[in-house]
């Protein structure tokens, strides 16, 4: 990935994104990037908090558009928008839950049949008990 503000003094520093929140409340839509500075120096890395973006969803910059870049940070030709982000981001957030829906669903079906199975009178070959 590309690193923006990056320099080379005796190593390397840049500024990266630590923490990305999405706040989704019912009121209030915004995405919150929490930056760190990183230097490397040899085997050496040094992070510090520093600043934080924030950039609230609304439908006056749902049409913003930007480049997207790819993982070196140069410009693929595309855009997308706030909007699409948002989609996106919805679009992975039930994908998860769902999988996470469907492996409890299993999780609970495998215990149940083996309560179930646990709880079966024993059988003998010749019948009797």
């Amino acid at each position: 990935m590309s690193n923006y503000k990056e320099t080379t003094a005796d190593g390397t520093a840049y500024t990266r994104a630590r923490t990305v929140l999405i706040h989704n409340d019912l009121e209030h839509k915004a995405i919150e990037f929490q930056e760190e500075d990183v230097a490397i120096m040899g085997d050496k890395t040094i992070r510090q908090q520093s600043g934080m973006v924030v950039e609230e969803f609304t439908s006056g910059n749902a049409a913003t558009s930007f480049p997207v870049l790819d993982a070196d940070g140069v410009d693929t030709g595309a855009t997308v928008t706030y909007m699409e982000v948002y989609g996106i981001l919805h679009s992975l957030y039930i994908h998860l839950a769902t999988a996470r829906d469907v492996e409890e669903a299993e999780q609970l079906a495998a215990s149940a049949a083996a309560i179930a199975a646990s709880q079966e009178a024993p059988t003998y070959e010749d019948g009797e008990v």
